[in-house]
């Protein structure tokens, strides 16, 4: 759903389409990168390495400082509680919204599609569901 928010976004992309009309695009490879499964798997594939390390959306919602602080470890380094949060605060979703180096705002306007909606959208879990129909969600699992 983020990626067909994006590819709307951007002139780039040469597409108008609806949801439905990127969903058939994206579960036939037909979009940037290819499938996502394929892309997923791949690095699924790496999941015990030691320098591979996966992280959740949904990970970070619930709780930024731990997934900061299992970054740092993952990377050798060890931060104080003060620093975690100084990244958590700049790393959340209002943080990242409100900073023009990764909200887009940086965009010329002439990159970006008439239906351009914000970079940063809504930042919640399982927005997908309204935007997927039954048998799409069927499909995708």
């Amino acid at each position: 759903v983020s990626f067909y928010y994006h590819a709307l976004a951007f002139k780039a992309f040469e597409f108008s389409g609806d949801w439905n009309d990127f969903y058939k695009l994206f579960v036939s490879s037909r979009v940037d990168s290819g499938l996502w499964f394929d892309h997923v798997l791949q690095w699924w594939k790496h999941r015990s390495e030691s320098n591979v390390l996966f992280i959740k959306y949904e990970d970070m919602k619930k709780d930024l400082c731990a997934v900061v602080k299992q970054i740092a470890d993952f990377m050798g380094y060890c931060l104080t509680h003060e620093v975690v949060q100084s990244i958590a605060d700049q790393c959340s979703f209002l943080g990242m919204k409100e900073n023009n180096s990764s909200n887009f705002s940086w965009v010329p306007d002439e990159a970006r599609s008439s239906s351009s909606t914000p970079h940063l959208r809504k930042g919640t879990v399982g927005d997908w569901k309204s935007h997927f129909t039954s048998r799409q969600n069927e499909e995708f699992d």
